[in-house]
């Protein structure tokens, strides 16, 4: 060639040719990864982004430029759980011939550190140095996720920078690119559909609450205070809890989150212990959750530890053992559920069927945080529908167990009143059984004299004696039959039939029973439920009364009317209801006494009977000189 004169000039021209191919082989490269946009509304930038790992965690902007970047092409991509910060590069160019504006999306809400850094030729144009760690002002807007305005004028390229750094569990590394308005009415969509869910979870949590409130069913109590717990958490790792919980300081959202994680957890186990009784029914499992929520407890503990100590890059051992304990609480709730379930045990199935929709997705999310499967964006909706699904059914499954409860309550309740009743016929019967016995031997006197007329005598003595005693299993059989039907009674002649059913037992402890009334009181409903309550008010009374010491045994009823009530008082002067026991004195199966028939659900249940059948109210308070109860219901 006639410009190649010499080696030397070979020489030179190699070089330039190397300089040139590698050139252009880097300029071909940097255009593959350039991001034209213009002629669609959304890109996944994934597939062209540039990946570098800073291992030290401490590198800037400037030295990372220097670095060696890998191109990804990938659709999908999530970080495992280690110590290093990732940095991804896009270099974005708008390649129509009109401006536009973008928001660029990261969709996850509880990453610790996320720096962007918007690039052009070079300079840079804006930083944001965002995250959990950082003050929510440094945001480019306040949204439950992570969003930066891009604009590009027609032609215009620049380069993005993102750091990424997480702390306790893998993280997607999935980001888009959207233009504002098409932005704006999806993320309409999105949140009517927030808006359902958390609307659904919101009524649930009410609804159960006034059940709660109601009833005082324990159960209930552990469901609320689940459901509770788990929305605040859904809305913190949703990133909703930024304008709920704005007052968190910076740096404590991510220990805020996992400490309701934690508690929401003990909750459920709570709930699951009680409805299913397994205290009762199944102690060995009772114990063994007793132990889990224990470990969750120290979990929480731990977790707390590492925050004050500021250690957190090891914080993903706490949040591992979490996440393990939480798997084996899930698996014994499916365990045990599906044995009670085998047993026949109705309650068992319908929780089985409503967690293992629940279970099924708290899985796969676990599943995409360890980074096993990819962080895929339908995961949470799942959830959620998973959620709304196991709430409603759970909800169920808790008014039947609470029906079911009810009626057996209620038939404990009659057993107990019948066991009461039994002694009160023993005491009523063994006197004029006595005085029978006492008369037969008399009447076989009479007989051997032929004396007719006292035999005559001893005959209607007889007679009359089992005709009260007959008199007595009349009153116990109407108080057990099954008519419900409502009727206007007398209040002051029921008053005195429970009297008549309980003298003897009164009698037998000295006690001094008077009734003061002044007027005729009349009540509508069911007869029978009445005189139960009165029963199990009565004998409470005669029971406080047989442990004074003296002989002064008091039992004073007072009726009365006032304004549109009927008032009933039954004061004794026994001893006074120990504060501890009055604060749980109307709780089911709470006892104070060994007996055999008196099983702590006679005054649960004369408190339900006035509130629910009568619509009045039952209050029990200590006195001067003893208890009081009253009841009042409207009169007739």
């Amino acid at each position: 060639m006639p410009f190649i004169q010499n080696k030397y000039d070979m020489i030179l021209a190699m070089r330039t040719l190397t300089i040139l191919t590698l050139f252009l082989f880097w300029s071909s490269s940097a255009l593959a990864q350039t991001l034209l946009v213009g002629s669609q509304n959304e890109y996944n930038l994934l597939p062209h982004a540039s990946l570098f790992h800073d291992s030290s965690q401490k590198m800037t902007l400037d030295e990372v430029q220097k670095e060696s970047w890998t191109d990804i092409s990938v659709e999908e991509l999530a970080f495992p759980v280690s110590a290093t910060a990732h940095w991804l590069k896009y270099d974005i160019e708008n390649n129509s011939t009109t401006p536009k504006s973008y928001y660029l999306e990261y969709d996850i809400s509880n990453i610790h550190f996320l720096d962007v850094y918007i690039l052009q030729k070079g300079v840079v144009l804006q930083q944001y140095l965002t995250g959990s760690h950082r003050p929510l002002e440094n945001r480019a807007l306040i949204y439950h996720s992570y969003l930066f305005p891009l604009t590009l004028k027609a032609g215009e390229r620049k380069e993005i920078y993102i750091r990424i750094k997480h702390l306790y569990s893998a993280i997607s590394a999935n980001m888009s690119l959207k233009e504002q308005t098409p932005f704006l009415l999806d993320d309409y969509a999105k949140n009517v559909w927030q808006g359902v869910f958390f609307g659904v979870m919101i009524v649930m949590f009410f609804y159960n609450l006034v059940l709660y409130l109601m009833t005082r069913y324990r159960p209930y109590l552990a469901y609320i205070l689940y459901l509770g717990s788990f929305g605040t958490w859904i809305s913190l790792h949703m990133g909703y809890g930024i304008y709920l919980f704005d007052f968190i300081p910076v740096g404590m959202y991510r220990y805020f989150e996992i400490s309701i994680a934690i508690w929401f957890t003990v909750f459920i186990i709570w709930f699951i212990t009680g409805v299913l009784d397994l205290k009762n029914i199944m102690p060995k499992s009772y114990k063994m959750f007793q132990a889990i929520a224990l470990f969750f407890i120290l979990s929480w503990a731990n977790i707390i530890v590492f925050l004050f100590l500021d250690i957190d890059e090891y914080y993903v051992y706490p949040s591992l053992l979490f996440f393990i304990n939480f798997l084996v609480m899930n698996i014994c709730i499916v365990v045990i559920s599906a044995m009670l379930t085998k047993k026949g045990n109705k309650t068992a199935f319908y929780i089985l069927l409503a967690w293992m929709f629940f279970v099924s997705s708290m899985v796969i999310l676990g599943l995409s945080l360890t980074n096993v499967i990819p962080p895929y964006t339908w995961i949470m909706p799942y959830m959620q529908v998973t959620m709304v699904i196991e709430t409603v059914m759970l909800s169920l499954v808790l008014g039947d167990r609470y029906r079911q409860q009810e009626q057996l309550l209620r038939q404990q309740s009659r057993l107990a009143s019948m066991g009461s009743m039994i002694e009160n016929i023993a005491h009523q019967w063994r006197q004029p059984l006595s005085e029978i016995n006492a008369d037969l031997l008399a009447l076989e006197m009479h007989i051997e004299d032929d004396d007719k007329e006292n035999i005559k005598k001893r005959m209607q003595i007889i007679e009359e004696k089992t005709q009260m005693m007959s008199e007595t299993i009349d009153d116990f059989q109407n108080f057990y039959m099954k008519d419900k039907s409502k009727e206007t009674f007398d209040l002051e002649k029921l008053i005195q039939k429970s009297m008549h059913l309980l003298e003897n037992r009164m009698v037998g402890y000295h006690i001094q029973c008077k009734i003061h009334t002044k007027e005729t009181c009349t009540l509508y409903g069911v007869e029978n439920e009445y005189l139960q309550v009165l029963l199990a008010i009565l004998n409470n009374a005669i029971d406080a009364l047989k442990k004074n010491d003296s002989e002064d045994r008091k039992l004073d009823i007072f009726l009365s009317k006032k304004e549109k009530d009927t008032v009933l008082e039954i004061k004794n002067n026994g001893k006074q209801i120990e504060a501890h026991d009055m604060m749980r004195i109307f709780e089911p199966y709470y006892t104070t006494k060994k007996s055999d028939y008196q099983n702590g659900i006679g005054l649960f249940m004369s408190k339900r009977i006035i509130e629910e059948s009568f619509h009045g109210s039952l209050v029990i308070k200590n006195v001067s000189e003893g208890v009081n109860v009253m009841i009042k219901v409207a009169y007739v």
